[in-house]
């Protein structure tokens, strides 16, 4: 009987961690440059509560950020435009 009980409790928090997402991948449709903010498409499909398959939907005002160190003053940038792939992570 514990171990009944255990074992839902296990898949409870399975199945809630599934739903739970911090990053995907995605596609830049639009930038802005003078915003440094895009709008992304993310790939994939997610399952809604009643079983149907769907496309995320778009992002937009996506903050675009590039490796920079304040210390050092140096950091990395490069011309962003529609069609680029991205990483799109969630907090």
């Amino acid at each position: 009987m514990l171990q009944d009980f255990v074992e839902q409790i296990e898949r409870t928090a399975r199945d809630v961690m599934d739903g739970i997402h911090t990053a995907l991948p995605g596609k830049v449709t639009a930038f802005d440059p003078a915003k440094g903010v895009a709008r992304v498409k993310p790939c994939g499909r997610f399952t809604t509560l009643d079983g149907k398959s769907v496309e995320y939907p778009d992002l937009t005002e996506v903050p675009v950020l590039f490796p920079f160190s304040q210390t050092a003053n140096v950091g990395i940038g490069f011309p962003v435009r529609s069609g680029d792939d991205c990483l799109v992570v969630l907090s």
